[in-house]
């Protein structure tokens, strides 16, 4: 990919020097508006393009204090109109996107050094439009996050990955909110947590599992809090821990087992405040 953008460069890079060899630099009409081949200083360097009635167009590029090429970005009527591409000081990409009336357009890729990929997203009108995927960057084409968003926000589902694929979490969205399911996994793909969200809250029902896959916590949510019955489970099935919650609060009597039937104490609560 590199060698093919560079070969790219070189083209646009001769037709503008023919031009520039052509005409004069840095001129104005006789309204004052810039006309031409420009190169203007800026803080990275220098940038060489031509102007049309004081307004950027064409294939505009940025160079660095000694020579080398920083960025190409194109333009029409003064805004950025197609490739935009940035690179470093090795010769490396570091952005690669596109733009329509001066708004980021379709797939938008950013890289690490070299040419492993950081992040790829697609856009539509300047805002995040379908997929995000974002990658780890010492394990070139890992994934940590693949998402799904509209209008750059989440809406959809959300996808977190170890580095070697496994997955972490899987959260669902709905307009910027966390909406249904969501699940949290253990190393190896094995099911961590299940917890139901409404409106950005937990609500409804709450599980967490051991690795075995055998259930270890049962429990219920209302608008964030904890509310109703609460199971603790040893890993052979044996309860431990039962009691209730209201309002996020141990409420009434709690009992612990000790995982084979047998009650090791009862305490009762009022409002989380433990009874003596």
């Amino acid at each position: 990919m590199k060698k093919i953008i560079l070969t790219s460069v070189l083209v646009l890079l001769a037709v503008i020097f023919v031009s520039a060899q052509e005409s004069n630099l840095n001129q104005t009409d006789a309204k004052g508006l810039k006309q031409g081949q420009w190169e203007e200083k800026i803080t990275t360097g220098v940038s060489k393009g031509l102007y049309v009635n004081d307004q950027k167009e064409g294939n505009w590029i940025t160079y660095g204090p000694n020579g080398n090429l920083l960025r190409i970005e194109a333009f029409s009527k003064g805004l950025r109109e197609g490739v935009f591409v940035e690179i470093d000081q090795r010769g490396y990409l570091v952005t690669e996107t596109y733009y329509k009336n001066n708004l980021l357009e379709g797939v938008a890729k950013k890289y690490y050094y070299g040419t492993n990929p950081a992040s790829v997203i697609d856009y539509k009108a300047g805002k995040i439009n379908g997929k995000k995927k974002v990658y780890y960057e010492n394990a070139a084409g890992k994934v940590t996050e693949e998402s799904e968003y509209t209008d750059d926000i989440k809406n959809g589902t959300s996808n977190f990955f170890a580095i070697n694929g496994d997955p972490i979490a899987e959260f669902i969205y709905k307009d910027g909110q966390l909406e249904g399911v969501q699940k949290s996994y253990y190393p190896g793909k094995k099911l961590l947590s299940e917890q139901n969200y409404l409106h950005n809250l937990e609500s409804g029902l709450y599980k967490e599992y051991y690795e075995s896959g055998k259930v270890k916590i049962e429990s219920n949510y209302k608008a964030g809090k904890l509310e109703g019955p609460y199971k603790e489970y040893n890993e052979d099935g044996g309860l431990l821990n039962e009691g209730a919650y209201v309002d996020g609060e141990k409420e009434g009597k709690w009992t612990e087992y000790d995982g084979a039937g047998k009650i090791l104490k009862v305490v009762k609560f009022t409002k989380g405040v433990e009874k003596k």
